[in-house]
């Protein structure tokens, strides 16, 4: 039996519950919103034909009400989160009164919320069809999610076909086919399915709702989704089609008792059968989840809007309206839910907090209800409170009857019910290898880790039950938003940080040895970094000087130190396609409007754009990590960054981490590894180390793991602080143990599009820049000659005179990417170094590193 004080506090912490859930999606949105604003300034700052009357009239103004478009819903979006919080606070210094005025609130913040996410289609949409009539091969922001959710979506439809699919719900299909499932997203605030059906293969495409891989704690819904396509499957329908008539047959009797319109009793038995299907995959679990999404969604209406500005729900406004009896509720959903939970499914006596939590709230719903209308109108409440209590009575009666009980599914689900609880078990041994990475609150402790879907909800829910007894304790209201701020910068341990398991899943399909050498690799806790590869045009301003008309690599350099945090490390790219590099401490689709801290990435003096991976690092020693490096007091500016993309992640990863764990230690430089989370496989960041020895760390990844390894890609990087006109004996280190033949460094150039259309025909003409260097001796003052012309992506290849050695290969190119005569006339410019292939192939063949400071 559940203490009633408690099962108070349990329903005051899933109200928390909700209201964080509303900043975690607020916090996705924004930071979406913020990539669009990113990308149409970009836009905007870049320098286009002064005469050009079309670009002037049509383009510049679809850029500047895109701009405000995507300005206007960053301020929708601050303000409804703060109207929400200072609702929530009024609630608390009320002692939890005024309960529906709170629930129609959050319910009015979600609404709006998703009118901004169908902004964000839009927006994304214009850009890209902009983007179709710009310019070819000009570097141009990408207009889709921040990050790069690969690996997210291929864990997301490994799970659903391996578990839910294949394993928990293959009873249900006919046993000659094998169903597969497809996931993606939209910008959507709910799943959706559409399947097609060939022969012996039934095929679904399961379209999830936005922020769904930011929030694994919707991953129940798949399998309600799987449910309609069960139902409606020539392959699985068989099996529910006695059920789904029973229940239709049995609701429309009930409904036709009163003369009012009903949704098609057909689309009520289905809802609560696929409802009944996922609890019985994910238990407590979808329950929980249901009451996130859906909990009150039917009273947002009962908010206004503010009168200063639209899309603004008024935490003032509350009005109530009237109410209509649904059998499709919410309210009747999670009761029917939570009664064949208890009546069905648990596998123990005692009730779950959680459970016993929510029918609190439901009554709750009814309660207030009533009291927010007038005496001689009270009786609608009543009226609609009687007619949702009683209906809810019968469906679980019914669906006990042609579900649970069901002669032919009775056996089905009890195959299930063991399949979960194997599953369960599995998970376990996943959990314990994660431990201490996953950032569970020390202060939360008994976390139910019976499942990985239960860990995230018990975890959440005991984590909302800590925060509200802290703003309890807190009378006053400044202490209270203190807290609340502090929820928004750091939402519930394993939110969104739960994105790392898609990176351990592969281990719950192997045997118990690469088990072992999981929790060998991951036995120390594991920090999260961003990684942001970023690109500018050098034909457009810097914003602390307007008259010149270049961007110089001083400026980016300046402006990143200006801007830049404790906790970030910066690079500019010496070889590869980017500019520059920045790599930070944390996970920044945490961080939510009101944050105090520097913006990610960081505001600059000049447009640019990023790519943004999510990477995890492994614990090395200091030993390991250090090891190798020959001159601490002058370390060298040069870094390797490798990307690798492994053969089969699933089966190569953990042998990959141990075999390179093992390797490492003997290397040069200052040594880093990364998982990827939604990217390559592995990243391996080598500080402080010469250019052969950058080449020999390639090598050693690439021919030294032919069986796992598919593809690498390196991007050799430089410190920014490196100043080619300081006099350093180290730098003279650079270049050692290679020949003048072994390496090869071209850089591809892309003209600019002319600034007015009579210069176009001049100007931008290959022919006469190749004279302008000439004429001005930028080849021989900075150590390159031009190749070729190359029709395409660039106009122009160069090759730099490598006879001097690295260092001055560095020296010119540091000042060239400085001359404004120069990049006058330059839209892009990407570097390669190349090495000979046989001098490759014997970096390969050594065992040990070359050393930098012997030749």
């Amino acid at each position: 039996m559940i203490d009633t004080r408690d099962n108070k506090k349990a329903q005051e912490a899933l109200i928390l519950c909700l209201i964080i859930d509303t900043f975690e999606k607020a916090g996705i949105i924004y930071n979406e919103l913020t990539n669009l604003k990113f990308s149409v300034k970009f836009f905007l700052q870049v320098p286009r034909p002064e005469k050009d009357a079309n670009w002037k009239s049509v383009l510049e103004e679809d850029y500047k009400r895109l701009l405000k478009t995507t300005e206007h819903a960053l301020q929708s979006l601050k303000r409804n989160i703060y109207h929400l919080k200072r609702k929530y606070i009024e609630y608390l210094d009320r002692g939890q009164k005024d309960f529906m005025a709170l629930i129609a609130m959050r319910a009015c913040v979600q609404q709006k919320l998703n009118n901004i996410i169908k902004e964000c289609r839009y927006l994304s949409q214009k850009l890209s069809q902009i983007k179709e009539s710009s310019p070819k091969y000009l570097p141009t922001p990408p207009f889709v999610k921040r990050y790069g959710n690969s690996a997210i979506v291929e864990f997301y439809t490994k799970y659903a076909n391996d578990i839910l699919l294949n394993k928990f719900l293959k009873p249900f299909f006919s046993s000659d086919v094998k169903p597969s499932i497809s996931t993606y997203w939209e910008f959507r605030q709910s799943d959706s399915i559409f399947f097609k059906e060939f022969r012996e293969n039934p095929y679904l495409f399961l379209n999830t709702s936005y922020w769904f891989q930011e929030l694994p704690i919707y991953i129940p819904f798949i399998v309600h989704e799987i449910g309609h396509w069960l139902i409606k499957s020539r392959f699985g329908g068989e099996v529910f089609k006695e059920s789904v008539f029973q229940l239709e047959k049995g609701i429309g009797n009930f409904l036709s008792q009163i003369d009012i319109w009903w949704p098609m009793p057909k689309t009520i038995a289905e809802e609560l059968l696929c409802d009944a299907i996922a609890m019985s995959c994910f238990n407590e679990a979808y329950i929980f989840s249901l009451f996130l999404h859906r909990f009150g969604h039917e009273y947002g209406t009962f908010i206004g809007e503010s009168k200063e500005m639209e899309d603004i729900c008024d935490p003032q406004s509350y009005v109530g309206e009237y109410i209509w009896p649904n059998p499709l509720s919410t309210s009747i959903r999670l009761g029917v839910l939570c009664d064949c939970y208890n009546e069905y499914v648990k596998e123990n006596e005692e009730e779950s907090s959680i459970i016993s939590a929510i029918k609190g709230n439901l009554q709750r719903i009814y309660r207030d209800l009533k009291e927010a209308y007038q005496p001689y109108f009270a009786y609608i409440a009543d009226n609609v409170t009687y007619f949702e209590k009683k209906f809810c009575e019968f469906c679980v009666d019914q669906l006990g009857k042609t579900f649970y009980r069901h002669k032919t599914l009775a056996n089905k689900l009890k195959d299930l019910r063991r399949d979960v609880r194997e599953q369960e078990e599995k998970e376990n041994e996943i959990i314990s290898i994660l431990e201490q990475v996953l950032e569970i609150n020390p202060k939360i402790n008994e976390i139910n880790r019976s499942s990985a879907q239960m860990l995230l909800v018990d975890s959440r829910f005991k984590y909302a039950k800590e925060k509200f007894g802290q703003l309890v304790a807190k009378t006053d209201q400044g202490k209270r938003k203190e807290i609340l701020n502090d929820i928004l910068e750091d939402p519930p341990p394993l939110g969104r940080y739960f994105r790392p398991i898609s990176n351990i899943y592969p281990f719950c399909k192997s045997d118990n040895d690469i088990l072992e050498k999981a929790k060998k690799i991951f036995k120390s806790s594991l920090e999260l970094w961003e990684l942001a590869f970023c690109k500018v045009r050098f034909d457009c301003k810097v914003a602390s000087n307007q008259e010149r008309k270049t961007l110089k690599i001083s400026d980016i350099c300046e402006s990143i130190k200006n801007n830049s945090s404790t906790d970030q490390e910066t690079f500019l790219v010496l070889s590869g396609i980017y500019n520059f590099v920045l790599l930070r401490k944390g996970f920044s689709t945490k961080s939510l409007p009101g944050s105090e801290k520097k913006q990610w990435p960081p505001d600059l003096t000049f447009p640019y754009y990023t790519v943004i991976h999510s990477l995890m690092e492994l614990t090395l020693s200091k030993e390991t990590k250090g090891a190798g490096t020959d001159d601490t007091t002058n370390p060298l500016p040069l870094s390797v960054l490798i990307q690798i993309k492994l053969q089969n992640r699933q089966e190569h990863l953990v042998d990959f981490l141990k075999e390179l764990l093992s390797k490492i230690e003997k290397w040069p430089g200052k040594k880093r590894i990364f998982t990827s989370v939604g990217w390559e496989d592995v990243i391996v960041l080598v500080k402080n180390i010469s250019l052969v020895q950058a080449f020999w760390i390639k090598a050693q990844l690439f021919e030294g793991f032919p069986d796992m390894v598919k593809r690498t890609e390196t991007t050799i990087l430089l410190d920014p602080n490196f100043n080619p006109g300081l006099p350093s004996e180290n730098l003279e280190n650079l270049g050692k143990n290679l020949d003048n033949g072994d390496i090869t460094i071209y850089s591809t150039i892309r003209l600019e599009t002319s600034r007015t259309l009579q210069r176009s025909a001049e100007r931008a003409s290959i022919k006469n820049f190749c004279k302008y260097c000439e004429n001005n001796e930028l080849g021989q003052k900075h150590g390159f000659e031009i190749l070729d012309i190359i029709p395409g992506r660039f106009d122009l290849l160069i090759q730099w005179h490598y006879s001097e050695g690295f260092a001055k290969f560095l020296e010119h190119w540091r000042k060239l990417l400085d001359t404004e005569e120069f990049l006058e006339y330059v839209t892009d410019i990407q570097s390669s170094i190349l090495i000979r292939k046989d001098k490759f192939l014997q970096l390969a063949k050594e065992n040990s590193p070359p050393e930098h400071n012997k030749t």
